[in-house]
């Protein structure tokens, strides 16, 4: 019954100076046997650091992403390019419009 989470990306740098942080989240979740990507950054920068860790992802079984905001959902894209089919999960409300305000 051994749970393993490794971050692959999110805001700051930490001690790995060889990977890629930006404003957002992912990690690699390893239950047993199955493969779990809980939310996927704003971009590729996970898919990189995944790479760097020697993380195999193209055989994950779940993807989950926690909400539809760019920086947690933002690089499923890329992933799904990589040939990587896993299970898709959301939840309700993932694809309502979000709104943003810049300026005045």
């Amino acid at each position: 019954m051994a749970l393993r989470i490794t971050t692959l990306v999110e805001n700051t740098l930490g001690e790995h100076l060889a990977l890629k942080n930006e404003h957002g989240i992912s990690f690699y979740i390893e239950k047993d046997s199955h493969k779990i990507l809980f939310d996927a950054g704003q971009s590729d920068a996970f898919l990189y650091n995944a790479e760097q860790l020697k993380i195999d992802l193209t055989d994950l079984e779940y993807l989950v992403l926690s909400h539809g905001h760019y920086d947690h959902s933002g690089g499923a894209v890329d992933l799904l390019e990589k040939k990587a089919k896993p299970e898709v999960i959301m939840g309700k409300g993932f694809f309502d419009e979000k709104y943003g305000f810049t300026g005045n």
